[in-house]
């Protein structure tokens, strides 16, 4: 602002030439100029971050912080399809309020999610019509198709609330029917189109997006205390985290049925062999239905962690009080007994050892 003062005084002699005038204006708007490499997609590095962070703050409060910056964002800036698809997945991943009205609860989500659908939507247009034009560099209309998945997703929850709502408020049947054919319709519609465009990426693309959808459900549990597992170990005696505090925790749930629980578990060991802190201490619960299948997988590959059996699998009591919908999950918690990282391996490469890293170098600071 003073070298758009200076720029105005210097302007205001009756003398000046024209040069001098516009070298004026040239000094006052270079000085309002973002300087070269300045971050303006802050909102988008938050997001990113949003998942697997240390935070001393609760992860709704950060997930609306991030919703807060999108906005600003886009009333900066105007259209950004990569915007509106955070805000979409951020919508997307709303749970229920605790109200005591169940019913305005499910109402409430619904326009949640018919939000979240509105954002997609609009998403998907805006990367069509820059296609279009050759603006989009999108090898095989990748981001349009995430578009598309997240509308349909979208839908599929939108039209579920909704439809608990009108059951909660007593509609009739035959207008709970009305509302099935006509929201299966459009489900059916959506789920053609996108199968129509993706094809053999489908499947992924909708995987993708779910696990993303649980991973910001799981964000309120940063900064809190983990509930009990209530149950024993493999020999008998309670798993009880209370009795870990003081010590960094990984506690992983999975599955010997699924690769994807066997290979976090696999890097979980190569990075305790890393980090060789007697303070680090990993714990399984393992989901299958056979404790036969869980023997013969840690015979197998050597671990020698206490191991949890959830016999009833996603259905099982410790799965349920920690709301475990998909595996393989799990949580980084702090010598303090909170949760301060979830599914920390899915920052990409490294993001496990870094987590747990930090989770260590903290505690031997508080303890110096």
């Amino acid at each position: 602002m003073i070298a758009l003062r200076r720029g105005a005084r210097a302007a205001s002699g009756a003398n000046m030439t024209r040069a001098k005038l516009l070298a004026a204006l040239s000094l006052a708007l270079a000085c309002l100029t973002p300087a070269a490499g300045q971050d303006t997609n802050k909102w988008r590095r938050d997001v990113d971050r949003l998942i697997g962070r240390w935070s001393d703050d609760v992860g709704s409060g950060r997930v609306r912080k991030a919703r807060r910056q999108l906005n600003e964002h886009l009333d900066e800036v105007g259209q950004d399809p990569e915007a509106l698809l955070d805000l979409a997945r951020l919508r997307l991943a709303e749970k229920n309020l605790p109200l005591q009205d169940k019913g305005r609860a499910a109402r409430l989500l619904a326009d949640s999610y018919l939000k979240a659908r509105e954002h997609a939507d609009k998403a998907a247009s805006l990367l069509v019509a820059r296609d279009a034009k050759g603006q989009l560099r999108d090898k095989g209309g990748q981001r349009h198709h995430v578009a598309l998945a997240l509308g349909l997703l979208a839908t599929q929850a939108h039209f579920q609330e909704q439809l608990r709502a009108r059951r909660l408020a007593g509609s009739k049947p035959a207008e709970l029917k009305q509302l099935i054919k006509l929201q299966a319709g459009e489900i059916g519609k959506r789920r053609a189109r996108l199968a129509e465009l993706a094809g053999d990426q489908l499947d992924d693309l909708l995987r993708a997006e779910v696990r993303r959808r649980a991973m910001l459900r799981e964000l309120d549990r940063l900064g809190t205390a983990p509930p009990p597992l209530g149950l024993a170990d493999l020999e008998g005696k309670p798993l009880r985290l209370d009795e870990l505090k003081g010590q960094v925790v990984l506690l992983v749930f999975w599955s010997s049925e699924l690769p994807g629980s066997l290979e976090v578990l696999r890097e979980a060991r190569k990075v305790e062999q890393a980090l060789a802190s007697e303070h680090l201490v990993v714990v399984g619960i393992n989901l299958d239905k056979e404790r036969a299948a869980l023997e013969q997988t840690i015979a197998k590959e050597g671990w020698t962690w206490r191991q949890g059996h959830g016999q009833k699998g996603l259905a099982s009591d410790v799965a349920r009080a920690w709301r475990v919908r998909a595996l393989p999950a799990g949580v980084a918690i702090d010598h303090g007994g909170r949760v301060r990282y979830v599914r920390p391996w899915e920052g990409g490469p490294g993001s496990l050892e870094a987590a747990l890293r930090d989770l260590l170098a903290r505690r031997a600071g508080s303890k110096g």
